[in-house]
């Protein structure tokens, strides 16, 4: 061996120890940041002599080799992935062994042309993969745009690059996975804490959202809950702030990804719900930057009570440790929204006999009312009245021990009041068509019980003093919320009213007690007008 032979290889060592000089340099300055990955990338591309150096990393549980560092293309990162075994670069993570084309790379039968990357102003290509122990952590490549023959020691060269990286990132793996490990013990510890803090459903699953949102970082976070009678999932709590994410709509059992979620009562997950053709709303998640998204069911006995949904602004692979920790705050909010519900009900069983106790008084004050005018009717009229009203109120107290003992949806109580008038009142040679439409808006029992009540007048006056004769007569009632207030029409086409009506100097019972009971039972107005048809609307605060 001649001396200048000796001189090369001095030389070669020499260049290889100054490029291990500088990447434990580039790793102890910047260590686990991308500032690190990018100041690898550019020492590659320097020791080699070449004009780009790219760096491919695959993600946990990930089955593509995701662009984490280039030299050139810096916007690119993390937007661009290649299949293990696609092109020249996954044929290379597939192989484990380093690959070199000379000129002509992007020509080359194997390689997979990816336009955003500009591959035919590059000529050369060289690809060494990054293992641990056999364990494959991605790829590290470089790129000329001049034909190069790539020497063995400059394959030495960047296989010594990639042995250092490997390295460097098992380690930042690790201490990664350990650092969210901790952040999902700490969330899992916060979220017991506040679960047992509060008796209150509603502030109960607002801190569950907001605590599992702020500690895992997730940008939206949302928790439905299912309601049995509609099936359909409704917002509960979220702690996103767009008004649009807060007017969707409710889910319907079994569509978009927390209806599915539910149904099926399995954790679903999609990587980006702005192209997904099971997400119902990405024009929304566009609005709002959403791109992954996470569904898991509150379930308890096997029962799904709702979904917990957690979004991430930008793509993001669900790692088993992050599923199993979303699962279990899932598994307490389940158990949480149960002990609520349970204790609302053992308090409302408590608060009921106060309820019976003012039904029953105002039920009293209605037979006052009508023994005040009972010269006008046949006591017999007066008692089927009377048993109507009762029968109202009982209405409320049967569809409210249907469902929550909270609240009763007021469609549910025009449609059961207008079913028992028609079956008890309607003349046998009238059809009644009965059209309720609108919002279904829950209320609360007292205010419930109130509506029922005018509903019941307005409907029995309609069919007692309107609908004479037989033909085909007609009950609409339309439901409208604006704000905070509920307007509630009541039309039909019965015998319109006399000339020059006035609510005021009306005489009739009926009318009596619904414009009594609007205005101090439910502090809202009450007016009755004629035009095509006979038209009473009532509007009040809903509590």
């Amino acid at each position: 061996m001649d001396v200048e032979e000796l001189r090369l290889q001095l030389a070669r060592r020499e260049a290889e120890l100054e490029a291990m000089r500088r990447v434990n340099e580039a790793m102890g300055s910047a260590f686990g940041s991308q500032e690190m990955l990018q100041g690898i990338a550019e020492i590659g591309r320097q020791v080699t002599d070449t004009d780009v150096c790219e760096i491919y990393l695959i993600p946990e549980n990930g089955e593509e080799l995701v662009l984490k560092a280039s030299t050139e293309n810096q916007d690119l990162i993390d937007k661009v992935s290649v299949k293990i075994g696609e092109g020249i670069t996954g044929m290379v993570a597939l192989e484990r062994q380093p690959v070199g084309v000379n000129q002509d790379a992007y020509k080359d039968p194997r390689s997979k042309y990816v336009p955003i990357l500009h591959e035919e102003d590059y000529e050369s290509f060289l690809a060494v993969p990054l293992l641990v122990r056999d364990k494959l952590l991605g790829v590290i490549t470089v790129r000329t745009t001049e034909p190069h023959d790539y020497s063995p020691e400059e394959e030495m060269l960047l296989a010594g690059v990639a042995g250092q990286v490997s390295g460097t990132i098992e380690t930042m793996s690790r201490l990664s996975e350990l650092e969210h490990q901790a952040v999902q013990y700490r969330t899992l510890a916060h979220v017991g804490r506040m679960l047992s803090s509060t008796a209150y459903l509603e502030e109960i699953l607002q801190l569950l959202v907001s605590e599992t949102s702020r500690q895992m970082n997730y940008r939206v976070c949302t928790l439905r809950l299912l309601d049995e009678e509609s099936q359909e999932l409704l917002l509960h709590a979220s702690i996103a702030t767009s008004r649009a994410y807060l007017n969707k709509p409710s889910i319907k059992l079994g569509e978009s990804v927390a209806g599915v979620a539910v149904k099926e009562n399995r954790t679903v997950t999609v990587e980006d719900v702005q192209s997904s053709p099971d997400y119902l709303f990405p024009e929304i998640a566009r609005e709002q930057g959403l791109r992954s998204l996470i569904c898991v069911p509150l379930t308890l006995a096997g029962k799904a009570l709702g979904v917990l949904s957690c979004y991430k602004g930008q793509r993001h692979n669900f790692t088993r440790d992050e599923i199993r920790t979303l699962e279990t705050i899932a598994g307490q909010a389940a158990i949480a929204v149960s002990h609520a519900r349970l204790s609302a009900r053992d308090t409302l069983m408590q608060e009921m006999h106060h309820r019976v106790k003012n039904n029953l008084q105002q039920i009293a004050s209605l037979l006052r009312m009508s023994m005040q005018h009972s010269e006008q009717k046949p006591l017999e009229e007066h008692l089927a009245e009377s048993l109507n009203r009762i029968q109202a109120i009982a209405t409320v107290h049967d569809l409210l021990s249907r469902d929550d003992l909270e609240f009763v949806r007021l469609k549910a109580v025009a449609e059961a009041i207008l079913m028992n008038l028609i079956q008890g009142f309607a003349p046998p040679d009238c059809h009644i068509r009965v059209a309720i439409e609108g919002e279904d808006v829950r209320l609360p029992m007292n205010q419930a019980n109130h509506v029922a009540l005018v509903l019941n007048e307005l409907a029995q006056n309609a069919i007692e003093h309107g609908f004479i004769g037989g033909g085909e007569y007609v009950i609409e009632i339309s439901i409208g919320v604006q704000q905070d207030h509920v307007e509630i029409q009541v039309r039909n086409n019965g015998r319109p009213l006399p000339d020059g009506f006035d609510l005021a100097s009306s005489k009739g019972m009926g009318l009596s007690i619904c414009e009594s009971i609007v205005r101090s039972g439910l502090a809202g107005k009450f007016a009755i007008t004629q035009a095509d048809m006979t038209v009473a609307v009532f509007t009040f605060h809903r509590g």
